[in-house]
């Protein structure tokens, strides 16, 4: 039950480097200004709503909800968020 938990967290990070390549598919895509002059790509926004179905993974539907107030890199955030739900899932064992 926790492994496949482990599986969906590691295959969005995939999915999320693959996003920088993507720039004009991301669904927030209007809102996101990217950093050109430095290789940390640095998100610009007040709310972030991203709504990602990952059939390519099959997986179930789910909702990120984040407030970012200053400039967070996108891979700090998608890492802070592993963390999290690793830590929550080794407290419950």
């Amino acid at each position: 039950m926790y492994t496949g938990l482990f599986k969906q967290i590691k295959q969005e990070r995939m999915e999320f480097n693959k996003m920088e390549h993507r720039e004009s598919k991301f669904s927030n895509s209007k809102n996101v200004k990217f950093n050109e002059t430095n290789r940390i790509r640095k998100v610009i926004i007040n709310q972030v709503n991203i709504q990602h179905q990952a059939s390519e993974f099959n997986q179930e539907s789910f909702t990120i909800d984040a407030e970012l107030e200053k400039y967070e890199s996108l891979e700090e955030t998608t890492n802070t968020i592993y963390v999290q739900i690793v830590l929550i899932i080794k407290h419950r064992i």
